[in-house]
């Protein structure tokens, strides 16, 4: 008797196993991997340029005339009238219109964020720290309760003045509440 062919996983026995996708004359499929790879990174390169060119213009639309035509002739100048117009651009760039610098903007935010943070944290201390003492005066008070209600006679009979005083005070709080 032969035992028929088993399967291994979940791959098909026999001939019709095929390691790669597509034939060896074109390299297995690895060729078209590869012109993939290659055509999505040329893709990704000209949409980051195409995004470029989009703000550059949007930057042009935004400035008024004269400083467009200052920058245009930002690589005819000389070294130093090209860090002088280098200054001018990127203050103009990175200032809101209420002078303040993109950096002091952000640092004036995340030290906003910081002090909110910094409340929230000691009021959340504050609070921890008044249950912790109202949890202490509880416990306290059990335990002297506790300590009165327990305490026994010679003989071992329960001392009936604690339990009736502990009562008595049960009593007139209710009364009180009421």
């Amino acid at each position: 008797m032969s035992l028929p062919n088993k399967r291994r996983g979940n791959r098909p026995a026999g001939k019709n196993y095929k390691k790669y996708i597509g034939n060896k004359n074109e390299g297995h499929g690895f060729v078209n991997k590869q012109r993939e790879r290659v055509s999505f990174q040329y893709k990704k390169l000209k949409r980051k340029e195409d995004r470029k060119q989009e703000y550059l213009a949007r930057q042009n639309q935004k400035l008024p005339r004269t400083e467009v035509e200052r920058f245009s002739d930002f690589n005819q100048n000389s070294s130093h009238q090209r860090n002088k117009n280098f200054q001018d651009k990127k203050n103009y760039h990175f200032h809101f219109r209420h002078g303040k610098h993109v950096f002091q903007k952000l640092q004036e935010e995340a030290d906003k964020k910081k002090k909110e943070a910094q409340m929230k944290k000691e009021e959340l201390l504050l609070k921890q720290k008044e249950r912790e003492e109202a949890l202490q005066k509880y416990k306290d008070r059990r335990r002297e309760n506790y300590r009165k209600l327990s305490k026994k006679t010679k003989t071992g009979q329960p001392m009936m003045k604690y339990q009736i005083g502990f009562l008595l005070d049960k009593i007139e709080k209710s009364i009180k509440k009421t």
